[in-house]
């Protein structure tokens, strides 16, 4: 996660995407030598890359090295390295309260939000943009980390992405939705105590760790 190259880090993301999917060893393991804060630093400065790539380096701290390597990737890299972040942190924060507040201490949320939905109000990217992706991805971290943490969950019903999580998630379609799935679709956008929005949202996901 470290390396200069942006090869080896889309690597070393997918690497522990697929450890950390059903392995809650890997998950804590991932988490004790430091991932999750290296992860989040990665989303963050791919995100500002693919949004704005001319002020990555403004206010950059101590990462003014990091983020001028951001910013000379070309999109389609700093796309891969968004997907692959994305994909990790949903995996490390299924099922892991631990990885969940890890997430959030690193300021892992913010990106994610702004990941899944864009703008005001915030809209999913369309279904041909290359960030669709990784927006979906995003929609699962979210979801998981969402899950028995009520910190979380006011954090991102407060942030209006929940109705672009069940567009990204369960999609849209009448016909892709069971009555089950179509029900508490249809109070994610009536509960208002953020808790009680985001059970409606685990009813319909139920396994977003995904190889």
């Amino acid at each position: 996660l470290d390396d200069e190259d942006h090869g080896v880090r889309v690597a070393a993301a997918e690497a522990i995407r697929h450890l950390a999917c059903g392995n809650q060893g890997n998950r804590l393991a991932a988490r004790e030598h430091g991932a999750i804060p290296k992860l989040v630093s990665m989303l963050t400065l791919v995100a500002d890359v693919v949004e704005a790539p001319a002020a990555v380096l403004d206010g950059c701290g101590g990462d003014c090295e990091l983020a001028a390597q951001a910013e000379a990737m070309d999109t389609a890299a700093a796309v891969a390295m968004l997907t692959a972040a994305t994909a990790a942190l949903r995996n490390l924060s299924y099922q892991n309260g631990p990885n969940r507040d890890a997430i959030r201490f690193s300021g892992g949320l913010e990106p994610l939000l702004r990941i899944i939905a864009p703008g005001q109000p915030p809209t999913p990217p369309a279904n041909d943009s290359p960030l669709r992706e990784a927006s979906y991805r995003a929609a699962a971290a979210l979801e998981n980390l969402a899950a028995d943490n009520e910190e979380n969950a006011v954090m991102i019903v407060r942030a209006g992405v929940v109705p672009a999580m069940k567009e990204l998630l369960i999609g849209s379609a009448p016909g892709a939705l069971s009555q089950k799935a179509a029900r508490a679709a249809q109070r994610l956008t009536q509960c208002m105590h953020a808790p009680t929005r985001m059970r409606a949202v685990h009813e319909v996901i139920r396994a977003l760790c995904v190889v």
